[in-house]
């Protein structure tokens, strides 16, 4: 088929570059009009007819035919070496025809060259290395280690960058740019993270990830997927122990095609999720052990004796062997052909990633800040005008720092969609909930694994025969209606496997998880389960009994789904009563399960699943009875976690340095722990959290050398309601320094700088941003603060710290008098900036003062002029190697500024100037965006102009706002200004 296609091609080029002048030659002759031809269409009737058809229409024909063949040749250079031609205006048709036909001719000459390169063309679904395990729930269950496509699976990959073509990497990794084809055959019809696949013409775009013959030479190139607060520096410190190699990661990434379809190349911002690559760098990754020792098996406490009703019941049938998740080829960060590597080692010798090694994987981690982000923003909806929100503790930062950049919310948001996408095509389709027992969660995947044999919707692909096991790609998810609550609320992750996949289970299918390890360890993996329940966005529907461990968890999570017993005698009575009730209930309303009661029933809140977790086992007769609640059927949504053995064959075994085996399936990986003191740390942000603001405390601001601020008052005061006396107006200026200034209140710039980076240090200017930065706003910090600061959790000497303290000084330069900018540190005074260097913010303490409540309008208005964004919001590192001090410094200034605004909207009212009103609520919004105080300003001002769509959408965004803090409605204030100014608007309305 190929073969006719390519002479089809061939002969039609041949025709249209060959036939076509040869058709005008022998029928039009020469097309142009001689000047006597020209003088006769003037004088003698009946010549336009001859003219057209002798001259006119051959010219077009050759014109037509002119910019086909130009546009054929423009491309064949570019199809023989694989690269995409140039694209030259107006001849996008004509190009894209040359491609065309080129392509199919190229294709039939490799066929002939290469007579078995092309034996199949049917696209290959990578199944990845899959474990077979038998599912039943009985003494023999044994697991057993099948491989799917194990060749293929086994073979290098290559990740493309820019200007690579199939030719390049053949010539690069194969020795032979002719074996080409190899690669085209391995990679025909894979779908790449785009969403498009290689098709014959070869054509292959940056980013995509090609699988190479298994005698490719090992790439030096590593792929990284971006985590949340990560920036091109600090990606190149942990993968080159360099961070000025940023520039080199971002031209090799910068025309990836990402997951929300833009390119760092057209000023897409870097973001968590993102994909980049980072050249040669796998010599300077450390070593990784390539094989992981089984952890000796821990001795399991004796079980508890079945049911004496269990014991004469015959044994189940085994169901069908079900594959269960392992590890892929596709971890956040990849070298071809070797383990993944990173920058953190475990005490074991394994290299694991840092959020693996802390303890909390990205979902726990996800659910933890998400919960600390809704409860701060009440602490901002709280805070009144001279107010502030409590600072963390350091340990809290810490701990808050590493959950961070822990968290995956991206890979959440997936798995919440993919699960509530096969909830609502269940419901669809009148069908039960797909019956799965695990996932996996990888860098560019979701693996659903199924209990029993089913046909998945797409875009979800599966590569065996007895439907058990399918993958998706997120990305293909189309957009649908949810129509059911969480329709898997016990899924709940163990830990990370050594290609850093997510790995999860269902309990409600699963039933018991029996753990068994040391006592620290395990409760360490009971408590990572508790708080990733406890916080988990679709867990939501669920209850979550925590027995005999973690007491105070309730109280600090304060979900509304979690409950603390003493002991499992506490709690059992109700837990038999409560599965009596859920299994006539379901038998009545004819489900089979409360899952399927989920997706099927109206009222799907009724049929929430209850988790119990125990630290230690019951006593004999009271684990007899939860064995049997937990084994009852039809399935009642009740599961248990235990230290020890209660029931079922699920067990996790737990080393004590964190290695794990999931028994029946034999998977081996880092579990997630959460130590004693990591949870105590928790709590402590939980609880800090939760405080109410607190009035500010006084605040000194230093009287500068050289002002920048010059003020003349005027004869009209200010006069204000409530106020004990007068505040006097003025006229005021403000100079802006010519030294260098430093600008905070937005994204951190540094202008008029009197120096420049050395060359060696090019790619490191939000390093030098960053140091100049906190040194202007910690005047006098001596090393061991710098150190703490800009090194935080890191362990620092004088020869990484010198050397980018030295690039900031020669950054800023020196002043006309010869004098250093940054100034030699000095033991009794720290580092200092010179007193001509200022900030942004130096300027706007000046204006306002200790009290903006007592400065004059003209100083509000001067002040908020310099606010451009929320300060310190880019330009400098902010990740969880950044210390406290970015944090408090960029609150202090958020509040300021919004007291500042708060003040001048006030005034604004009072003098009537409503456009005034409203952007000083805008800038207030900005910088405080939960704070009703600066919307209602918005309000009275859009309600006193009339404004009717903009005071309806403030009352959205307010609304909009309580949602999402899951608070029960607008302060009463705020109730007031919405009633009233309705009711005015309705009334201009009508009349």
């Amino acid at each position: 088929m190929r073969i006719l296609k390519g002479l089809g091609s061939l002969i039609t080029l041949v025709v249209m570059l060959v036939g076509v002048p040869f058709a005008l030659i022998h029928l039009a002759g020469n097309p142009i009009p001689s000047l006597q031809s020209l003088q006769d269409l003037f004088l003698l009737p009946g010549l336009a007819g001859p003219l057209l058809i002798e001259s006119v229409l051959p010219i077009i024909g050759w014109i037509a035919w002119a910019t086909f063949a130009f546009g054929v040749l423009s491309v064949i250079p570019a199809m023989i070496r694989n690269v995409e031609p140039p694209q030259l205006p107006g001849l996008s048709i004509q190009q894209k025809t040359g491609k065309a036909l080129i392509g199919s001719i190229i294709a039939m000459v490799t066929v002939f060259g290469a007579p078995g390169a092309f034996a199949t063309e049917t696209p290959q679904i990578d199944a990845g290395t899959q474990i077979s395990q038998t599912t039943s729930h009985t003494k023999s269950s044994q697991a057993s280690v099948k491989t799917a496509e194990e060749s293929k699976q086994q073979l290098p990959t290559v990740t493309v960058k820019n200007g690579d073509s199939l030719w390049s990497i053949a010539e690069q990794r194969l020795g032979d740019g002719n074996r080409f084809p190899e690669i085209a055959k391995l990679n025909y019809g894979v779908k790449q993270h785009d969403g498009s696949s290689l098709s014959k013409d070869h054509y292959i775009h940056s980013g995509w990830k090609l699988t190479l013959p298994s005698d490719a030479t090992p790439s030096k190139d590593v792929e990284h997927k971006v985590k949340d607060g990560e920036t091109f520096s600090s990606i190149a410190k942990d993968l080159y122990q360099d961070s000025d190699k940023a520039d080199d990661i971002y031209n090799a990434s910068a025309s990836i095609v990402q997951f929300d379809g833009r390119q760092l190349g057209d000023g897409a911002a870097l973001k968590a999720g993102y994909r980049v690559i980072a050249p040669d760098a796998q010599k300077a990754s450390a070593p990784v052990a390539k094989e992981v020792s089984k952890p000796k098996p821990v001795e399991k406490d004796k079980p508890a004796p079945a049911p004496t009703k269990a014991e004469a019941a015959p044994e189940a049938a085994p169901k069908a062997e079900t594959p269960a998740p392992v590890a892929d080829s596709s971890p956040d960060v990849v070298i071809a052909d070797q383990a993944p590597s990173s920058t953190e080692e475990s005490s074991s010798g394994l290299q694991l990633p840092a959020p693996t090694v802390w303890g909390a994987a990205g979902i726990l981690a996800a659910g933890v800040i998400g919960l600390l982000k809704v409860k701060r923003g009440r602490q901002e909806r709280r805070r009144k005008p001279g107010e502030r929100i409590p600072a963390m503790t350091s340990e809290a930062h810490l701990v808050e720092s590493e959950l961070a950049a822990a968290a995956d919310p991206a890979s959440v948001d997936d798995v919440d969609r993919a699960l509530h996408f096969l909830a609502s095509w269940a419901m669809d389709k009148g069908l039960g909930l797909p019956q799965l027992f695990a996932v996996r969660l990888s860098a560019s995947s979701i693996e659903v694994y199924l209990d029993q044999p089913m046909g998945l919707p797409m875009p979800f692909v599966t590569g065996h025969d007895d439907q058990t096991v399918w993958t998706l790609n997120p990305a293909d998810l189309p957009e649908f209606e949810r129509q059911t609550s969480a329709p898997y609320p016990g899924l709940v992750s163990l830990g990370r496997d050594d290609n850093d996949g997510h790995l999860l289970i269902d309990l409600e299918q699963t039933r018991a998880l029996n753990v068994a390890g040391d006592d620290a360890t395990a409760k360490g993996v009971l408590t990572a389960l508790a708080i990733e329940l406890a916080s988990s966005r679709w867990s939501e529907e669920l209850l979550v009994s925590l027995v005999g461990f973690a007491p105070e968890l309730p109280e600090a999570f304060n979900t509304g789904r979690c409950r603390y017993f003493n002991t499992a005698e506490d709690l059992i009575a109700d837990l038999e009563a409560r599965a009596q009730r859920l299994a006539e209930d379901l038998e009545a309303e004819g489900y089979e399960s409360t899952q399927d009661a989920r997706v099927a029933h109206p009222h799907a809140e009724s049929w929430p699943p209850e988790i119990i977790l125990l630290d230690t086992l019951p006593e004999k007769d009271v684990a007899v009875r939860l064995a049997q609640v937990v084994e009852k059927t039809p399935r009642v949504g009740i599961a248990a976690i235990t230290q020890g053995h209660l029931s079922g064959d699920w067990a996790l075994e737990v080393n004590g340095d964190g290695r794990a085996v999931l028994s029946p399936t034999g998977i081996e990986f880092a579990a997630q722990v959460v130590t004693e003191e990591k949870y105590r740390h928790i709590l402590t942000a939980l609880g800090i959290a939760e405080q109410d603001p607190v009035p500010a405390e006084p605040v000194e601001v230093p009287t500068p050398e050289k002002p920048a601020v010059t003020a003349v008052e005027t004869e009209r005061p200010i006069k204000l309601k409530d106020r004990a006396k007068d505040i006097a107006e003025e006229e005021v200026t403000v100079t802006l320094p010519s030294a260098p200034f430093i600008r905070v209140l937005g994204a951190v710039t540094i202008e008029n700088p009197c120096g420049n980076l050395p060359a060696s240090s090019k790619g490191s200017m939000a390093t030098t941003r960053e140091i100049i930065t906190y040194l202007a706003l910690h005047p006098n910090a001596n090393t061991e603060q710098y150190d703490a600061a800009l090194h935080f959790n890191q362990r620092v000497t004088s020869n990484n710290r010198n050397p980018k303290i030295s690039n900031a000084r020669k950054f800023l330069g020196t002043s006309p008098e010869g004098e250093q900018y940054l100034l030699p540190y000095n033991k009794e005074q720290g580092y200092r900036l010179h007193p001509d260097v200022r900030t942004d913010w130096s300027i706007f303490q000046e204006l306002v003062g200790s009290d903006p409540f007592n400065a004059s309008t003209a100083r509000l208005k001067a002040a908020l002029d310099l606010v451009r964004d929320v300060p310190l919001s880019s330009g400098i590192r902010a990740d969880h190697n950044t210390g406290e001090w970015l944090e408090k410094d960029m609150n202090e200034m958020r509040a300021a500024i919004s007291d500042v605004a708060y003040e001048l909207g006030e005034r604004a009212l009072e003098e009537q100037d409503y456009e005034l009103l409203i952007q000083a609520g805008v800038i207030g919004i900005q910088v405080s965006p939960r704070s009703e105080a600066h919307r209602r300003h918005k309000l009275i001002g859009y309600a006193k102009q009339f404004d009717e769509a903009s005071f309806k959408r403030t009352v959205e965004e307010i609304y909009e706002q309580i949602s999402a803090l899951e608070e029960d409605g607008p302060d009463p204030e705020t109730a007031n200004v919405i009633a009233q100014y309705s009711q005015v608007l309705q009334r201009a309305k009508a009349s």
